[in-house]
């Protein structure tokens, strides 16, 4: 029985990876794209994931899978009405945000490492160094 959560705990694992990964490239667009007078931001609805992830019995993992292929995000209200009305705090938000989704991915992976008994790789700071140029590409 151990053995059946464990594979479980695997396949939510992986499933939180491709939702990082893929909120990570959103974010980055909206914050490479503030400087653009129609940009609308996105996100993907995060909180209807982990809803969906916590609803998830072990059949349901497959399938939960294959909608991620096909995720599709929305518009960001709330950053929206933010850039338009202060453009430095809209980036501050951004980052907030996609330094919570690094962290996110960051325990996932350590918690996958850990479930399938790898050795946690070392990992440099370069990632993180990524989400925090991000500050100074996207300033003036």
């Amino acid at each position: 029985m151990a053995n059946a959560s464990c594979q479980r705990t695997i396949a939510l694992l992986k499933v939180i990876l491709r939702i990082t990964s893929a909120r990570a490239r959103i974010l980055s667009e909206n914050l490479a794209c503030a400087h653009l007078d129609q940009f609308t931001p996105q996100d993907l609805p995060v909180g209807r994931l982990v809803d969906r992830l916590e609803a998830l019995t072990d059949g349901d993992q497959m399938a939960l899978v294959a909608q991620l292929t096909s995720m599709v995000c929305e518009p960001d209200n709330y950053a929206g009405q933010l850039l338009k009305l202060d453009r430095e705090r809209y980036i501050r938000y951004q980052q907030e945000k996609l330094l919570e989704n690094y962290l996110n991915e960051r325990i996932a992976r350590r918690m996958l490492y850990h479930c399938t008994g790898h050795k946690q790789p070392d990992q440099p700071a370069d990632r993180f160094s990524t989400y925090h140029r991000l500050e100074w590409r996207h300033d003036g």
